[in-house]
């Protein structure tokens, strides 16, 4: 009689053994996975408070962008409404006459990609 509840002692033992082995598991995944997405979506800097580009465009809920010359910078502005988004820290004057003269007219840019990529060609 003692050897049949010594079996299904250790069969329950394994199987709460693998349980918990699989519940630590899943928690050290999800734990590593919030940690990991929580450094992704930090986006701006502590120390000085400012906000990277990609804080603006990505709280911008547009789907096509308008980039114009405001006082002399580049702006990036909403291309539905022409509301205004940000405006860059990249000078007007310092870029080649061509493009000077796109951005007086405004320069459209359709999509979010296309926008980081056409101010990273501005930068450059």
């Amino acid at each position: 009689m003692n050897q049949p509840y010594n079996d299904m002692y250790k069969y329950v033992s394994r199987k709460t053994f693998f349980a918990s082995l699989i519940m630590v598991c899943a928690f050290s995944l999800l734990c590593t996975l919030s940690v990991l997405f929580y450094s992704k979506s930090k986006l701006y800097n502590d120390s000085d408070k400012t906000y990277s580009p990609e804080y603006v465009y990505a709280s911008a809920p547009v789907s096509a962008y308008i980039l114009t010359n405001s006082n002399g910078y580049i702006a990036v502005c909403d291309y539905s409404d022409l509301s205004l988004i940000e405006v860059l820290d990249i000078c007007v004057s310092d870029l080649s006459n061509d493009t000077q003269q796109s951005l007086e007219s405004g320069v459209y840019v359709a999509s979010l990609s296309e926008l980081i990529s056409t101010v990273k060609e501005y930068t450059n």
